[in-house]
């Protein structure tokens, strides 16, 4: 019990560390400015959307692509030493990596939130001047299924970010940005892709590596109404995607930046 508070202790405060840090500088905030504006269009009081479910869904979607784009900027902004020296410090690169996923959930929860919210406060504001904000209504519940909804994408956005994080120390690379953002988009592109012939075999499979996203925001774009068992069902797709996918990216950060750091440490000593 006293090492998992310990552990817990060690979590919080580099989740702290890397909030103080990462969140004083600029291009922390580009990702949170688009997040902010797509949520204005989407629910934006002239016209008001008819169904809050559908328009939740429309929400999520930028809200992958905010995640994505947050999530890389605060991945390529360590450096070598400072990395180190955490891990040092922690005597755990599991541990230090779970903190950078643990704060990029925090900030998604905060975006979640921020995006769920929103139509609630309008619906509020326009019931108490005797108008009706969303066509169809909307409660309590609309707002916790958009949360879910918001947070299970939210974290499909985490988890392709992590997938692609850059090594410390690196310069920006357009390659590697361009492969992330081609990455991203397949999510949304790739029953396109199932209409030419090469995939109608075995490599339609192989589009099972793309985040399940479309798969998400379709069946909530013809729902008007958040069922149970739809959100149980994401969670449970989302959740198993989302570990694959730190698990993957884990093992390939540590092999393109510590086996190489290893190896060269291992020949200086048999030389």
């Amino acid at each position: 019990m006293r090492e998992f508070t310990s552990t817990a202790a060690i979590l919080f405060q580099l989740v702290r560390y890397h909030g103080s840090v990462f969140l004083k500088k600029l291009k922390a905030y580009p990702p949170l400015a688009l997040w902010v504006f797509a949520v204005y269009l989407i629910f934006e009081p002239i016209p008001p959307p008819t169904n809050v479910v559908q328009a939740y869904a429309a929400a999520s979607m930028w809200l992958f692509f905010a995640i994505v784009w947050f999530g890389y900027m605060f991945l390529s902004d360590f450096d070598t030493v400072t990395e180190h020296l955490l891990i040092l410090q922690t005597n755990s690169r599991v541990l230090y990596s779970a903190s950078k996923i643990l704060f990029m959930i925090a900030v998604c929860l905060v975006f979640s939130l921020f995006g769920s919210a929103y139509p609630l406060i309008l619906e509020f504001a326009f019931g108490v001047m005797g108008y009706t904000f969303i066509a169809d209504g909307m409660g309590f519940v609309d707002f916790l299924g958009g949360f879910l909804l918001h947070v299970i994408v939210g974290t499909l956005g985490i988890s392709v970010a992590f997938l692609f994080q850059p090594s410390p120390s690196k310069r920006y690379n357009h390659l590697e940005a361009t492969v992330l953002a081609l990455f991203t988009l397949m999510a949304f592109i790739k029953h396109d892709v199932l209409d030419f012939e090469i995939f109608q075999g075995f490599l339609r499979y192989v589009l099972l590596v793309f985040t399940p996203v479309h798969e998400i925001l379709t069946l909530f774009s013809g729902r008007s109404v958040f069922a149970a068992r739809d959100l149980i069902f994401v969670m449970v797709s989302g959740g198993i995607y989302f570990a694959l996918a730190v698990i993957v990216g884990y093992w390939l950060y540590n092999k393109r930046v510590y086996s190489p750091h290893l190896a060269k440490n291992a020949k200086k000593v048999k030389e």
